[in-house]
């Protein structure tokens, strides 16, 4: 059917219930879309705010033509973005370019270099859920300063990043409304050692719902089903069969429409945990990998982020 043929259809539901078919449009089939963009005005005016709502920018040419539309656009059209990510492959300057007109952002995923080199970041105030990848060239013994504004309204943060002492970074009880915090898991530290790490956040922050540690899964676990490895049941240790593949892309967007994404599974995981007893710390023999096992990484070259 084409947009011309759709377009009739549509105009019999209320304006309510064409925005929401017209988000799903957005979001399983852009060209249809954008095709709707030229049916009339109305159409392009319902239509564009949708598009504009959630942006992702996967590559150089998608954010040229982000950057193209800045110049033909006032500057308060960009208030409508309000989840925005920004890839590995854009590159830092295109990234600084287009973060000054994306003011009102309530999600931000910022996956370039030099993350918070970038101008005007720091300064934001507004989202309320960060997705970041410091490691380019953040020091990582010290990590980020968690009293910039940036982080002052932020309940969901998630650090993509492979280090081995982000969990040890200091200055999580100045941000006050985070409620869950997400880190990865190098395989570089033994699970005997990461037991003992995650205290310092959930005791800087007694808000914490749920503290994440995401990592590739091993085949020599120790068994720990029907028990808790961890005395705060807010931990939660996602494997790769619990949490599958990560599709870094969709599980963005799925917590922005209410659907099964990392957070809600670790919150369900968290339940659970309440429920069982703790038991202590296997033998240290038990924790370490296989040392044929590489270290875990993320594919930032494409459309999606999986691991290696």
């Amino acid at each position: 059917m084409s947009a011309n043929d759709l377009a009739p259809l549509l105009l019999k539901f209320p304006e309510d219930i064409i925005r929401d078919i017209l988000e799903i449009l957005a979001r399983s089939d852009t060209r249809m879309a954008l095709n709707l963009l030229v049916v009339s005005r109305k159409f392009h005016e319902w239509t564009e705010s949708v598009l504009y709502d959630m942006v992702w920018l996967g590559s150089e040419e998608q954010a040229d033509l982000f950057i193209r539309t800045t110049k033909s656009k006032p500057a308060h059209f960009f208030e409508r973005v309000k989840i925005l990510c920004l890839t590995y492959t854009i590159g830092h300057d295109r990234a600084a370019e287009i973060l000054p007109y994306c003011t009102k952002l309530e999600g931000l995923a910022c996956w370039v270099p030099d993350t918070m080199g970038l101008p005007k970041l720091k300064d934001f105030t507004t989202p309320r859920c960060l997705s970041l990848n410091l490691s380019v060239t953040l020091n990582e013994y010290s990590g980020p300063d968690f009293g910039l504004p940036l982080f002052s309204n932020v309940t969901h943060l998630e650090f993509l990043d492979d280090t081995d002492l982000c969990m040890v970074w200091e200055g999580f009880e100045l941000m006050p409304c985070l409620t869950h915090l997400a880190f990865t898991w190098s395989t570089r530290i033994p699970l005997r050692e990461v037991i003992t790490h995650p205290g310092r956040a959930l005791h800087a922050c007694p808000q914490l719902k749920v503290l994440v540690l995401m990592r590739p899964n091993f085949d020599q676990e120790p068994a720990t089903e029907g028990y808790r490895i961890f005395l705060d049941p807010r931990c939660v240790i996602l494997h790769q069969p619990d949490y599958d593949v990560r599709d870094i892309r969709a599980d963005w967007e799925a917590q922005w429409f209410g659907e099964p994404n990392m957070w809600r599974t670790a919150e369900e995981v968290a339940k659970m945990q309440a429920s069982l007893p703790s038991i202590p710390p296997p033998p240290p023999s038990a924790l370490l990998p296989p040392p044929e096992i590489g270290l875990p990484g993320y594919d930032r070259t494409g459309e999606t982020m999986k691991y290696r």
